[in-house]
């Protein structure tokens, strides 16, 4: 391990820069009793900004104000050479350094190919980030494909290292996901950032623990893109500096299944709201058998059902026999020439397809072309590893084939090509689709492409259909949810919250349906389905969480912080109030045009220009998680302190808000007076469960905090929180307060307060139908009473 001298941070081996405060390691910033630090090699003395791609670079140096001092969910890569040491001795320093170039061009094309970037270097390897700084919603599948894609390049690689330079040249690889925080963002590129738990830290020991030219990925991985990847268990293991073992997994290939689908067993097999979208298809379908090719675009944003709805389009609507050709885009194809078109003809008509009885002649055929195209394919893009122009010279050659074969199947009977997910696909595949689209013959082809609706659509010729889905409505929105629980019984409850915050995405529904049974947070039985915890404690699926911040971090810099500001003043907003607190340079009219035309946020009223409210809840609790807590606590700060000025005059229509604001940004004293005027507020006005939640506020605040005249004003808020606990039916916990609240009287030895104590505890024995220890506690505080000179007690 390398201690930082500055924070004392344990980073792994071969980091050049601390992982939690960002302190350069090099050369004395990393204490190692015993030795002194060695220089770098010169093919590790190298800045973010010198090989970062310029697209990369541009997006993220426009937008890095906007991501500082963030919490971002990533993946962590680490590559490493081994031996390294053994490969330095038999190579001279300028041979060596070619070798490590050549190494760190394949790294970089990859991970910058794949969306991640490369943080730092580690001597003899890359340390690279997915999802960070700009966050992606499928960042661990990025991880895993770059990781593959290293090795497979590598092999080569190899093979040409052994033939001219008489070295063994692997690599190892590791990969962990997790949360770090985003610090800051240096004119070089490079990321300064603090790894949250071990993210960084396992990464590397999955990394250190891997066999050459081998990829270990922690459970949490596995996990997470296991219909994806394939991958091999290989048990727990202890690894350097952990103190339990960690269950390791070898990711060995991505999987070849090109259905549309990619996980079914999510997806309940309801399909509500979609009838309209269900007749536009069925006539497309009807139209392209009689007189195609037809092309119609499924458009709508992640999780809006494009994939549900495909999968049971292609299962219930095509009843004729017909070549069905289905597959989805992964988000790292957009740089694989033809993938996807490939893998589709590969599980539908080559020679290895298992099939059942004998095939018949034309379909012979059609294995035949398959075969043949596949082979010319596979030559090219092995080729194009060291040509990038070959594959280019030889599209015009793959268009014929391919064309040719989808004529020859159509001519046998009609043909489906759907593809999930297009805003991946590749533009090969979308230039050769789009000639195939507009074919001067009569094919009986549909061609179904669907994809976000917030990307860049690849339209793939103007007279093509676009279907756009929104949001279902809230009655479909409720049979998605039971749908996904299993059961009609759910509680009204229950169903506004599945309304309120899923906001009719049905990916969002089926996520929150399965995080509530997942974390034990619901009771289903016979007769209903209920929550059994507090709203408060509900966590956001890491599937919508993972959408929403990726859709965050696509907005213009301004738009960003416009909306986490927003964010911190709560589910509903005034624009008033942003204005207050916004920094000036941000153009607060615009910004809000530009978030509500994005369906980010919208007005309550029509006739209210100034009050707003997120449309997505849940965008809402992801803006708000991003921010760092004292980023948080400043701006809940200006909040408060903008209230009072707004509201000055009639601080009590605001009283709540503006202890919430004061509390969140540990103001203790002014949140100490405004929940207890809160409190007294609500229970005047017999809110008894909003007076709850104040006084308990309170209690916390006085308890934790302890102000000088704590020792008094604790019994008192008690005693109130008692009441309150009485009100709402809450009668023993009422007698735990009133407990409480004679302690600390006898504590501090006070008559009158003890008084009221024994009362209050006699009080609630009374209505527990405990009248013995009721007719007890009231006889005593009679004496006390007496004692005290007290007439009465309340």
């Amino acid at each position: 391990m390398l201690e930082c001298r500055k924070c004392g941070f344990n980073n792994p081996e071969k980091m050049n820069y601390c992982g939690k405060c960002g302190s350069s390691l090099k050369s004395g910033g990393a204490a190692q009793p015993g030795q002194n630090a060695a220089p770098l090699p010169g093919y590790a003395r190298r800045q973010p900004r010198d090989y970062t791609p310029p697209f990369l670079l541009e997006t993220v140096m426009q937008s890095r104000h906007a991501m500082l001092g963030e919490n971002k969910r990533v993946a962590v890569l680490f590559a490493d050479v081994v031996g390294i040491t053994r490969i330095a001795e038999a190579l001279d320093p300028e041979t060596l350094h070619r070798l490590m170039d050549g190494c760190f061009e394949i790294l970089g094309d990859v991970v910058h190919g794949t969306g991640g970037t490369i943080n730092q270097y580690t001597g003899d390897g890359i340390m690279a980030i997915f999802g960070a700084p700009i966050a992606l919603d499928d960042y661990v599948a990025k991880a895993c494909y770059a990781g593959l894609e290293i090795q497979r390049r590598l092999k080569d690689y190899q093979k040409r290292a052994s033939r001219t330079w008489k070295v063994n040249f692997q690599m190892r690889i590791g990969i962990h996901a997790g949360r770090v925080l985003v610090g800051a963002i240096g004119d070089n590129l490079r990321l300064d950032y603090s790894a949250i738990g071990d993210t960084t830290n396992l990464a590397a020991r999955l990394q250190a623990s891997a066999e050459p030219g081998c990829i270990h990925v922690s459970k949490k991985v596995a996990g997470a893109v296991g219909h994806l990847f394939d991958f091999e268990d290989l048990g727990a293991h202890h690894l350097k500096g952990k103190s339990r073992p960690q269950q390791l997994f070898r990711l060995l290939a991505e999987k070849t299944t090109s259905a549309v689908a990619t996980r079914p067993e999510r997806l309940p097999s309801v399909v509500v709201g979609r009838d309209k979208q269900l007749s536009q298809l069925a006539t497309a379908w009807d139209q392209a058998c009689t007189n195609g090719p037809v092309t119609v675009s499924l458009i709508g944003p992640a999780g809006i059902g494009k994939t549900r709805l495909l999968t049971h389009f292609i299962n219930e609507a095509i009843t004729q026999q017909a070549f069905v050709l289905t597959g989805s885009c992964r988000a790292y194809g957009a740089s694989e020439p033809f993938q996807l078109l490939m893998r589709m003809l590969a599980s539908t008509f080559s020679s290895d397809r298992p099939t059942t009885g004998k095939p018949s002649v034309a379909f012979r055929h059609l294995i035949e072309k398959s075969d043949r195209l596949l082979d010319r394919f596979n030559r090219a893009r092995k080729q194009a590893v060291h040509e990038d122009t070959l594959l280019e010279g030889r599209k015009r050659t793959i268009f014929s084939q391919l064309s040719e074969l989808f004529s020859a199947a159509a001519r046998t009977r009609p043909c489906l090509i759907a593809i999930d997910n297009c805003q991946w696909l590749d533009s090969y595949s979308i230039e050769f689709l789009s000639t195939l689209s507009v074919s001067k013959n009569t094919l009986p082809l549909l061609i179904l492409c669907a994809g976000r609706r917030f990307n860049t659509h690849h339209h793939l010729h103007t007279s093509q259909r676009v279907i756009q889905l929104e949001s279902v409505d809230s009655k479909s929105a409720v049979a998605l949810f039971t749908a996904a629980l299993g059961t009609n019984h759910v509680d009204a409850f229950l169903r506004k919250i599945a309304i309120d915050r899923a906001q009719g995405n049905p990916l969002f529904i089926i996520e929150l349906a399965e995080s509530l049974m997942r974390n034990n947070q619901i009771v289903i039985d016979r007769h209903r389905a209920f929550l059994k915890s507090p709203m408060d404690q509900l966590k956001l699926p890491t599937g919508i969480y993972d959408v929403l911040a990726a859709r965050l971090d696509a907005l213009p810099g301004d738009q960003k912080v416009l909306l986490q500001v927003a964010a911190v003043a709560g589910s509903t907003f005034s624009r008033i109030l942003l204005g207050k607190v916004i920094r000036p340079s941000v153009d607060l009219t615009q910004g809000i045009d530009a978030l509500e035309q994005a369906a980010l946020i919208q007005r309550i009223s029509p006739t209210d220009p100034h009050q707003y409210r997120f449309q997505q809840l849940m965008m809402r609790d992801v803006a708000y998680d991003m921010m760092l807590r004292q980023s948080r606590k400043k701006i809940h700060l200006q909040i408060g302190e903008a209230l009072e000025d707004l509201h000055r005059d009639h601080l009590v229509d605001v009283i709540g808000q503006l202890a919430y604001h004061f509390y969140m940004a540990s103001h203790w004293a002014k949140a100490l007076a405004y929940y207890l005027e809160a409190g007294h507020q609500a229970r005047r006005v017999f809110a008894c469960n909003n007076a709850l939640v104040y006084f308990d506020r309170a209690v916390e605040i006085l308890k934790t905090h302890r102000p000088e005249d704590h020792a008094t004003m604790l019994p008192s808020v008690l005693n109130w929180k008692g009441h309150m606990q009485y009100c709402v039916g809450q009668l023993d916990a009422a007698l735990e307060s009133f407990k409480t609240v004679l302690a600390l009287a006898e504590a501090g030895k006070h008559d009158r307060m003890i008084a009221e104590g024994l009362f209050r505890i006699g009080w609630a024995y009374f209505f527990l139908h405990k009248p013995r220890l009721a007719r007890k506690k009231l006889m005593e505080a009679r004496k006390h009473a007496q004692k005290s000179g007290q007439k009465e007690i309340y």
